[in-house]
């Protein structure tokens, strides 16, 4: 669970890539650290890629809030795919650990959320004091 303030350390714009990092490790109980780099690719797709440390052994799950008219569907254990309307998004993760995509209904725990949502994520364990990454691209299909 997050709980904390994230501080933006770092923004840049290298080339076709532009984006932000972030340090998450103040939102977070038993880690060493957690860095977050957003970026943006050629306009076209997003990079989310995170680095957790966690002082001991903790399941992970990776989550993507969507309103509850998007349609999710698990491609394989790394891709899920978001449809609305005439527009679809392939969420791909690629990680130094073993994840698996799943998809979940999910109520709102804010006022800010939406009350009813659907859920997306990849789910994983990582182990104690070993830094773990995992990037996770949202790309328009094509």
């Amino acid at each position: 669970n997050v709980n904390g303030m994230a501080k933006i350390t770092e923004t840049f714009e290298e080339g076709t890539r532009r984006g932000a990092k972030l340090d998450l490790t103040p939102c977070y109980n038993n880690v060493e650290s957690v860095g977050r780099t957003i970026a943006l690719v050629d306009n076209q797709k997003l990079e989310v890629h995170d680095s957790l440390t966690p002082t001991k052994d903790v399941k992970m799950v990776w989550t993507l809030v969507t309103d509850k008219s998007t349609e999710l569907s698990v491609i394989d254990d790394t891709t899920i795919r978001m449809v609305r309307g005439e527009k679809s998004v392939l969420v791909s993760c690629v990680a130094s650990v073993p994840v698996v995509a799943s998809t979940w209904w999910c109520k709102a725990t804010t006022a800010y959320e939406s009350a009813d949502a659907n859920c997306l994520g990849f789910k994983t364990s990582l182990p104690a004091h070993t830094t773990t990454t995992i990037t996770v691209t949202l790309k328009p299909e094509q």
